[in-house]
């Protein structure tokens, strides 16, 4: 018996040996490690974002590109569409890498009204107008009669909204659209024949139609007028930098305070138009504009992510350089703060998280993928898609978004962690952090981490 319990003990102490011998030659998990990302300038040119020009090849680095289209470039008919001019300049812009913003007009001064002509066919149907010599001259449509040409009107409208919004909503070729449409250059006015500005109703008939037909491509409307300011859309200031604070009722950062949405810039964006006549002194200064109004103080008052300025493609020296530093500082800027994450045993999880500081003047408003990546020599080999949401991110604050992805299946070896947002337009500017470790493809290195 005593033979019999040593032998048994002898056997058990050689078995706890032998776990402990191989316990010992295993690589020891490794806890994980907090890699703290510098900091580096903010990049130029980042996409949805930044100063902007009319459609045409410029050197100033941007993102974006602007253009107006008559509504009868594409609506032929009743009911009947013609997509063709639209594609052509959106596939003109998407060529340059860029994503476009425009707006569809009926009434625009100086050139062919864009309403289409079955409207204008002679009969008990046809469509009002009203000529005028007001900045070039031009015709109003009769926006608010009871007359059946303005109720058949009111209803091309509608078609032509909803089957815009059928046929582009999300598409990546776009940035944002204002709405447009109504009044001298599609700015909800036809200052000074204030008897013909469209009513309220009318008004709420293009809001309306808009909103139901675009649910993922951002909206901006010219004013807050009528419904706009409890819809989900943003606003435009065409008249930046000269008529943007407070000194009238009818400045931009007026109507948006009287309207109790002063804050909309954080949740739906705004953009606009530097005054024309100003842009060609605006910078460097920063004060172009009679009224004395200057950038910082528009900027901060109102929160743009785009401002359209034709000038840019013509800025030299040190009005260049300022206008891209203004154009760099608009909407968001995303910089990774820490990364934390470990080593990982063969199809153990992988674990990480990731704190995103958005140090812009405005939140980043697409919710665009987010990929994780292994890197290895340089080249990403695996990648993983998050659910990470980027628009959550506020303007002066961060959010950590947290990884853990099971069965790694990588190699034994050394890696590099990576993180990119993925621009869905193909061929796309890429977005970029303003951290070291930013590669041109829009993947950031985090870190170092091994597999075993």
């Amino acid at each position: 018996m005593l033979k019999t319990r040593l032998a048994i003990g002898l056997t058990a102490s050689a078995l706890t040996a032998v776990f402990v011998s191989a316990m010992s030659a295993a690589p020891a998990p490794h806890s994980a490690v907090v890699h703290r990302i510098a900091p580096a300038p903010m990049p130029a040119g980042n996409p949805l974002k930044g100063l902007i020009a009319y459609s045409d090849p410029t050197n100033f680095p941007h993102s974006m590109e602007w253009f107006y289209l008559p509504v009868n470039a594409v609506h032929k008919g009743e009911r009947t569409f013609d997509w063709s001019a639209l594609e052509a300049k959106l596939n003109e812009v998407a060529g340059r890498g860029n994503q476009a913003c425009f707006r569809f007009y009926y009434d625009y001064p100086q050139e062919p009204n864009g309403i289409p002509a079955y409207l204008l066919e002679p009969g008990k149907a046809q469509l009002q107008r009203r000529s005028y010599t007001d900045y070039g001259g031009g015709q109003s449509p009769d926006y608010n009669s009871d007359s059946p040409g303005s109720v058949r009107f009111r209803k091309s409208m509608q078609e032509f909204i909803a089957a815009f919004g059928a046929k582009y909503d999300g598409d990546p070729r776009i940035g944002f659209i204002t709405v447009g449409l109504l009044g001298f250059w599609g700015e909800w006015h036809t200052y000074p024949h204030e008897d013909w500005t469209p009513s309220e109703d009318v008004m709420n008939i293009v809001l309306n139609a808009y909103v139901s037909a675009f649910h993922k491509t951002r909206l901006e409307v010219r004013y807050p007028a009528a419904n706009s300011p409890r819809l989900p859309v943003g606003f435009h200031d065409d008249a930046f930098g000269e008529e943007t604070l407070y000194e009238h009722d009818w400045c931009f950062a007026a109507r948006l305070s009287k309207a109790k949405i002063a804050d909309v810039w954080q949740r739906q964006p705004i953009g606009g138009e530097v005054m024309p006549p100003i842009q060609a002194t605006l910078f460097p200064s920063g004060v172009g504009s009679t009224t004395g109004e200057r950038w910082a103080d528009c900027i901060k008052a109102v929160h743009p992510t785009w401002l359209i300025c034709n000038q840019i493609k013509s800025y030299t020296g040190d009005a260049y350089t300022s206008a891209v530093q203004a154009s760099t500082h608009m909407g968001y800027d995303f910089q990774v703060k820490t990364a934390t994450f470990g080593d990982i045993g063969h199809g153990a999880p992988l674990k990480a998280a990731v704190d995103i500081l958005n140090d812009g003047i405005a939140p980043f408003y697409y919710r665009w993928d987010v990929l994780v990546g292994a890197k290895r020599d340089g080249k990403v080999i695996k990648t993983w898609k998050t659910d990470w949401d980027i628009t959550q991110i506020p303007a002066g604050g961060s959010k950590s978004f947290t990884l853990n992805e099971t069965g790694h299946n990588l190699a034994a070896g050394t890696y590099t962690l990576a993180i990119k947002v993925v621009n869905p337009l193909h061929g796309g500017k890429p977005l970029l952090f303003s951290n070291q470790g930013q590669n041109a493809d829009g993947w950031l290195d985090l870190g170092a981490f091994r597999a075993y």
